[in-house]
């Protein structure tokens, strides 16, 4: 194959469009594993999220909630998986004209059925594992409770919490590739990712391992959790993917990619 690696400038964007050259060139099994990797990491930091805010709202809770957040996300950047539609790499290597949109679509479609694909297992595990519904099942109410009420309640609220979460994640990535050794890498992430968690962010994929899971626990689990998490019958399928996950994988899609195709013709226009 021949090499498309030239007359990329000294930034932060050209370092990306090179990660993501480097991720067009592997083999479709390799992306699909690595997407479902990224897909089960964010399943656990939504998990650790669950766990943490079943305390009270206190400063030390949500730092807790938001470092435990970050932390889980740190090696989806660092393994060198993507998110989608949080696929910065591949969206500046299109940008820029490194690899075709061809390329970008299919590399796309393999990273967005990886990440669902390990969600949804990791909230399948989770599931038949009682942990929703075992003990006194505060776990399952808690999971009830953000379900009911994330991200927001309107589709312009969830746009809009879509397109910060995504941003925040894409800067996050970005930043780290100034950095070359690991420690420096995390530090630098720690900020967005935790300004990810603590200021109700949103991102696709966490939302579509938590309201699968609400919906089975309200459905299946006894009545008394819907009575006390104060939820309604608005945990539907199609709330699932009409009031929640498409609005907020459209704010992705605008948060990440519209703005990030923008940034890197600008860059390219006054280079």
């Amino acid at each position: 194959m021949k090499s498309r690696r030239h007359d990329l400038p000294h930034s932060l964007l050209a370092v990306a469009s090179r990660a993501g050259m480097a991720r067009a060139e592997q083999s479709p099994a390799q992306r699909f594993v690595l997407a479902a990797s990224a897909g089960i990491f964010i399943a656990i930091a939504a998990a650790f999220y669950v766990s943490l805010s079943q305390q009270p709202n206190t400063l030390v809770s949500v730092l807790a909630s938001g470092l435990c957040f970050t932390l889980s996300l740190i090696p989806v950047v660092l393994g060198g998986a993507e998110l989608f539609p949080s696929m910065l790499a591949t969206t500046a290597a299109a940008a820029g004209g490194y690899i075709s949109p061809r390329e970008a679509l299919c590399s796309g479609l393999i990273v967005c059925a990886g990440n669902t694909g390990g969600v949804l297992f990791l909230a399948a595990l989770m599931w038949f594992s009682g942990l929703c519904t075992g003990g006194d099942g505060r776990w399952g109410l808690r999971v009830l409770q953000i379900s009911a009420h994330h991200p927001g309640d309107t589709f312009i609220t969830n746009l809009g919490l879509g397109m910060v979460g995504n941003l925040l994640l894409c800067f996050a990535v970005a930043i780290s590739h100034a950095f070359h050794s690991l420690t420096d890498k995390i530090l630098a992430m720690l900020l967005p990712l935790s300004l990810f968690s603590a200021s109700g962010a949103a991102h696709g994929m966490v939302s579509l391992f938590l309201l699968p899971l609400a919906i089975a626990v309200q459905s299946s689990a006894p009545a008394r959790f819907g009575l006390l998490s104060g939820s309604d019958n608005a945990l539907s399928v199609c709330y699932l993917l009409a009031g929640n996950l498409f609005p907020l994988v459209l704010g992705n899609l605008i948060g990440g990619g519209l703005l990030l195709l923008a940034l890197v013709r600008l860059q390219r226009h006054h280079a």
